[in-house]
């Protein structure tokens, strides 16, 4: 019994001992999974873009040059190249270890603090960026909707 309590108080020792992550990691790390989560959104309706994309220039196959129309392909192709820009810029940002497990927790250095909170900075500007992406993906699908029942 008794060696049961004296490894209950190391394990409440140590866990008292751990240091709190640095709140620069802590905010890097959840924005990270907020903007993977946009984009995942985003990602998700590139089949969509291409659906619309064929039924619109189906159309345009069929009929008179339509300008809506064709403006719509041109919306839904920007939003398309807009998506795999922003991947490139994503990627070239951060590291793969960055990417994929974020910032560790306690940093080393000063320097090393202050790369990290240029790193979060980077990482803001990626997430005005995925939600400027996204809307315009929304909004090209909408409009391509759009045009296609107004036929």
């Amino acid at each position: 019994m008794k060696m049961k309590n004296v490894a209950i108080v190391l394990i409440v020792l140590s866990a008292c001992n751990t240091p709190k992550p640095e709140a620069v990691s802590v905010e890097f790390n959840d924005l990270k999974a907020e903007v993977i989560t946009i984009h995942d959104e985003a990602m998700a309706e590139m089949g969509t873009i291409m659906r619309l994309k064929k039924e619109l220039v189906a159309e345009l196959d069929s009929t008179a040059i339509d300008s809506t129309a064709v403006v719509a392909i041109e919306d839904l192709e920007a939003a398309h190249e807009g998506m795999m820009v922003w991947m490139r810029g994503f990627s070239d940002a951060f590291t793969g270890e960055e990417l994929l497990n974020g910032l560790p927790e306690q940093f080393d250095t000063e320097e090393a603090k202050a790369e990290a909170e240029q790193k979060l900075d980077a990482l803001k500007a990626q997430e005005a960026s995925v939600k400027k992406m996204n809307e315009m993906i929304k909004n090209s699908i909408s409009q391509a909707k759009a045009t296609l029942q107004g036929k």
